[in-house]
């Protein structure tokens, strides 16, 4: 062999030149990949949906009786205060004269005075509940100090108080309204005892200080008992009424910190959830497909000013932040796939690593999940890198490239 090569040296190094590119052309090539680095970072989980807001106290002002109503003189958002004279309403002859209205307005009375006791209880409770939230707060706040305390803990608190105030307010509000229905009674109760002067009429006023909101009847006329005239509240008080999957609803309770989008201003809005209603209702899709949905009510954290362009009746953008962690070892989920055809829930999750130029496959348990990445519980560690985007082409053990 060695003769052979001393004598022909030159068909020697063709030769051997031949069989190492013969080597390489016959060796896979190596397939171009995009590649993402295993890393802690703070990840967050949000569920987003549509919401509009909404007065957070609305009081529809109604007929107290049947008879000849006057033309309300008030157009949307006109101001008004108890003392406003909404309309009048002159009662028929017949019913001034049926003592069985006479016996019903004894009655209505005497339920507006237990209505008007039983929210001055709830109004005492709910400024109690209030107290003692604050005060678990300026405790909190000074044990946090300390750095004896999570900030979640402190937020959750935050959030009672906030909420506890909320319903501080609304119950004042109601414990107003009552007593507003207790005037009204006692003079409606007059007004049928006595002879009514059609000339003047029974005065409507409304049960608190607000905006109209929207006028329901305006026109003069005959009205019946009950009818609907005014709506009225506050527009500097809104709330958020937002409608979400019941699956999603599940992971919010009272407490949970919402965010504000596409609303119409520059900054981003913070908010609470306040309630969850107990109760669902099915809403077809846009695809024709029912889904069983929930109402989450959410109160503003941010100041009114950041707000007060805010009507009632506006579209938002809620997101709700379901889970947070401020070092989470995270993937991007492109990177993440299944290799079993059932692609169950309980399928195992994989990826491909990149270790000296090759694809290794390593199977991996994973936890929460946002839009873009995936927290790694086990199988991988800090600062490794994986494929991101894997192919169907790729395998085990391919060699690969980086792009």
């Amino acid at each position: 062999m060695l003769k052979l090569i001393r004598s022909h040296p030159i068909l020697t190094c063709v030769f051997l030149g031949a069989c190492i590119a013969g080597v390489f052309a016959f060796r896979p090539r190596a397939i171009l990949v995009s590649e993402a680095e295993v890393r802690r970072a703070p990840m967050s989980v949000y569920v987003s949906s549509e919401g509009e807001t909404r007065v957070k106290d609305l009081f529809i002002v109604s007929a107290p009786l049947g008879g000849s109503m006057e033309r309300i003189n008030l157009d949307v958002g006109d101001r008004v205060t108890k003392a406003t004279p909404l309309t009048r309403i002159a009662a028929s002859a017949a019913r001034d004269l049926d003592p069985r209205a006479q016996q019903r307005a004894e009655a209505d009375l005497k339920a507006a005075h237990a209505a008007l006791n039983a929210a001055h209880a709830d109004a005492e409770a709910a400024e109690a509940e209030a107290d003692l939230a604050r005060t678990d707060l300026k405790r909190l706040l000074q044990v946090k100090e300390q750095q004896a305390v999570a900030a979640s803990v402190v937020d959750s608190a935050r959030s009672k108080v906030q909420r506890a105030s909320a319903g501080a307010r609304s119950a004042r509000l109601r414990a107003q309204v009552e007593a507003h229905r207790v005037e009204s009674a006692q003079a409606l109760a007059h007004y049928i005892h006595s002879s009514p002067d059609p000339s003047t009429g029974f005065p409507v006023t409304p049960p608190v200080d607000g905006v109209v909101l929207r006028i329901m009847r305006d026109h003069a006329g005959p009205v019946q008992e009950g009818e609907p005239l005014v709506a009225l509240g506050n527009p500097e008080n809104l709330e958020v009424m937002v409608d979400v999957l019941s699956e999603d609803a599940v992971k919010i309770s009272p407490g949970t910190r919402v965010f504000f989008e596409r609303w119409g201003g520059t900054a981003t809005l913070e908010g609470v959830v306040t309630r969850v209603e107990p109760i669902g209702f099915t809403e077809v899709s846009s695809l024709g497909v029912d889904e069983q949905r929930v109402y989450i009510i959410c109160a503003f954290t941010s100041s009114p000013a950041d707000w007060k362009r805010l009507g009632s009746g506006y579209r938002v953008i809620a997101r709700f932040l379901i889970w947070h962690t401020d070092a989470a070892l995270q993937v991007p989920s492109t990177a993440l796939f299944r290799r079993d055809e059932s692609q169950t829930a309980s399928s195992a999750w994989w990826v491909y690593t990149i270790e000296e130029g090759r694809a290794r496959l390593r199977r991996v348990d994973i936890g929460e999940q946002n839009d873009l990445y995936t927290q790694i519980k086990s199988g991988l560690d800090e600062g490794e890198r994986v494929v991101n985007h894997p192919g169907e082409n790729l395998s085990p053990d391919s060699r690969v490239k980086i792009r």
